[in-house]
């Protein structure tokens, strides 16, 4: 790779380390804030209730990321008017889904007020659902920095609605001591936020016009087939994460919960390490795919490879050796310290960081149909085994079969990535 690509990688990576940092303090500092707030369990109960928003985050079926690829493509390929016509219609797609969401989160508050039923659920539910629909704003704004080759400015630029919505949120639990206030304060956060993004991003990249009069339905039914294959991800990663700890929660009670939610958090440190270079070669491997340069995939694919073990194993390493003090001090000795549990943990996100690489090359391309099914078939492993064996099993169970998921994965991936390269490489040169 020339040095002017290095440069721009190294941006992007420079970008995904301040974000992970941001991501890492309000992971790290949320729950001892909230603690003080809230007891142990009425933390586990803000976990599972919190949990099933997120399955939101879905609202788009992953057609925000395929757009921004095809937008990138189109831009290396030099035909802009088919990347804005690609973004018009990842915005029409966004301002609906959001509509209809908001509509859906109405309706549930009326249905509880109808029912003459407690409307602080209720209420929660509808702010934080909101609150999600609206991080789909994010995924617009990101493909326009990324197809004008500005990754890096973007990714930064995205943390302030990621601050404000948190900074809402312990706001806002902080003078209610409620769900309702800590959920109405993200929602705040979030929407004062965005709306201060877009217009910042609609008059740098005039290039881009902010509008949905040339959002075509075509296009939207070109891109769902790669959509709903990408939708596989977000929907494996909720199993894996907010699936387990409802789970969890409801095999073994809340505060099993809250302390299986802490172990993966810290364990999962690792991984949003190795994401701060991974999502960094994302545009640069659309780029190189679009181009059918297929020497610069290889090297770009291979040396995020190398940098991702070395990065991951010296992570694991030094988990395992503060990992005691850390979930001590991190909890002020509210949430008791399991060696094996935490090690088992460890071993799971190490294993994440060695696919992660190959799994980005393949998305960058929209290359992800296969895989995309392992993956969603491979995540559903951990909470269907914690539901499905809780009477003979434990959280040590649990944490196993994170493994045998990860590892799943691990070995799809290359298999498939290999398999795609042979193949473009014919297509190519047919």
């Amino acid at each position: 790779m020339n040095r002017k690509l290095w440069a721009i990688i190294a941006r992007g990576a420079a970008a995904n380390s301040i974000s992970q940092a941001v991501n890492i303090i309000i992971q790290l500092a949320t729950l001892p804030i909230l603690l003080t707030f809230w007891s142990v369990e009425q933390y586990g109960a803000w976990l599972i209730l919190s949990a099933i928003p997120a399955y939101f985050a879905m609202a788009d079926f992953g057609m925000l990321t395929i757009a921004s690829n095809k937008m990138t493509a189109s831009h290396a390929q030099k035909d802009i008017k088919a990347a804005n016509k690609i973004f018009q219609t990842a915005l029409k797609f966004c301002c609906y889904q959001i509509g209809v969401g908001a509509t859906v989160a109405i309706a549930l508050v009326a249905i509880y007020y109808y029912l003459n039923e407690p409307i602080a659920s209720a209420l929660t539910l509808a702010f934080l659902i909101v609150s999600t629909l609206l991080a789909m704003s994010g995924g617009v704004i990101d493909s326009v920095f990324r197809a004008n080759n500005a990754y890096a400015m973007g990714t930064l630029l995205l943390n302030i609605p990621r601050a404000a919505e948190w900074l809402g949120l312990l706001v806002g639990a902080a003078i209610t001591k409620s769900f309702v206030g800590a959920a109405a304060g993200q929602l705040i956060g979030r929407a004062s936020s965005s709306i201060f993004l877009a217009v910042y991003t609609a008059r740098k990249y005039k290039n881009y016009t902010w509008s949905t009069k040339e959002g075509s339905t075509t296009e939207i039914k070109n891109m769902l087939r790669p959509s709903l294959a990408y939708l596989a991800f977000p929907v494996g990663n909720s199993l894996s994460i907010q699936g387990m700890t409802i789970a969890v929660a409801t095999m073994f009670g809340p505060t099993a919960a809250a302390v299986f939610g802490a172990y993966r958090t810290a364990s999962r440190i690792t991984v949003q390490l190795t994401t701060i270079l991974n999502r960094a070669i994302w545009p640069e491997l659309t780029r190189a795919w679009a181009t059918d340069n297929f020497p610069a995939v290889k090297k770009i694919t291979k040396g995020a490879i190398y940098a991702t073990t070395a990065t991951a194993v010296a992570c694991t390493v030094t988990l395992t050796l503060v990992g005691e003090k850390l979930i001590q001090r991190w909890s002020h000795g509210k949430i008791p310290y399991d060696h094996s549990i935490f090690t088992i943990m460890l071993i799971a996100a190490l294993i994440s960081c060695l696919w992660q690489p190959i799994q980005i090359s393949l998305v960058a391309a929209n290359k992800h149909r296969d895989i995309s099914a392992i993956f969603l078939l491979a995540c559903a492993i951990p909470p269907a085994w914690t539901t499905l064996a809780a009477n003979y099993s434990s959280t040590t169970s649990a944490a196993y079969s994170i493994v045998i998921s990860e590892a799943a994965i691990l070995i799809g991936t290359f298999y498939l990535y290999s398999r795609a390269l042979d193949n473009s490489n014919r297509e190519a040169q047919a």
